[in-house]
């Protein structure tokens, strides 16, 4: 396994998210098109929340800061 920790962006995806923009803003002009879901994990970048929130900030939509992922031992 490549990533253990998953508390910060770890991998550039700068050019698979620039494509998949590009193809979110192909299909939201499509009429047959009502909603479009983008499912991130952990392993795409390395930091799932932040990843979301650079899909947000490219879409012009409202976003949370987060400073790192909480642990479980975080809530004890």
């Amino acid at each position: 396994r490549e990533l253990t920790v998953f508390s910060h962006i770890q991998r550039n995806q700068e050019e698979n998210l620039s494509d998949l923009i590009q193809k979110v803003n192909k299909l939201e002009k499509s009429p047959d098109v009502r909603e479009i879901l983008i499912i991130v994990n952990n392993h795409f970048m390395g930091f799932a929340p932040e990843s979301v929130n650079l899909l947000k900030k490219r879409f012009s939509l409202p976003f949370y800061q987060f400073n790192q992922q909480k642990k479980l031992s975080d809530y004890f």
